[in-house]
């Protein structure tokens, strides 16, 4: 697959497929954890058939000692990442601890955890105020899982890096922020050099 044809794809056509596929392996496992239920079965045999019952596709057969390789052993996906998430918070947490914080993320209210440790020692050590109105733009991290009927759902979510707070009367660029921008830009640069080698 070239550059160009990665230009081409069609990237909510190109989530709806994985996610249909999910779907069908959610589903799967699902029927093969419920046959692993019971003993009686010892495999299972499947066919295709055209709208005249005439087989398209021969049988196939599972035993049942391998029923196994079709049930997912986690629901758990692999995290999304926003990198330019705006967070109007609500609720900060003022002390030392592992407490959500409450906030308005694409104007739904969210609970999140604060993982951006040296954004949590600046409120602590340097009075970071926060008011109605107060933003973070940040790195949020969506945790994802499929659910029973096989859709991916937000299960958490944690804010990894906080690139600026801003109100009414301040803005201000965190450390941790200009540096996390500064190692995605270096990386993009070694992409484009490897790009411009190939």
């Amino acid at each position: 697959m070239t550059s160009t044809d990665c230009k081409n794809i069609d990237i909510d056509e190109l989530s709806k497929i994985i996610n249909d596929y999910l779907k069908i392996r959610k589903h799967k496992s699902n029927f093969y954890s419920y046959l692993m239920s019971y003993s009686k079965v010892s495999k299972i045999s499947t066919k295709g058939l055209s709208e005249n019952n005439e087989e398209i596709i021969s049988e196939k057969t599972v035993e049942r000692k391998d029923f196994y390789k079709f049930i997912l052993q986690t629901d758990e996906l692999s995290a999304e990442i926003d990198e330019q998430a705006v967070i109007e918070i609500i609720s900060p947490v003022l002390k030392s601890g592992n407490y959500k914080w409450k906030g308005l993320y694409d104007s739904e209210p969210i609970s999140f955890y604060m993982k951006d440790k040296d954004f949590k020692l600046s409120i602590i050590r340097d009075g970071v105020k926060f008011k109605n109105g107060s933003n973070i733009e940040c790195v949020l991290e969506k945790s994802r899982k499929i659910d029973n009927t096989g859709e991916i759902i937000i299960s958490g979510y944690s804010v990894t890096t906080v690139m600026k707070k801003t109100d009414d009367s301040e803005s201000f660029s965190t450390p941790q922020g200009q540096r996390y921008k500064r190692i995605q830009n270096e990386k993009k640069r070694q992409y484009n050099m490897f790009e411009e080698n190939d």
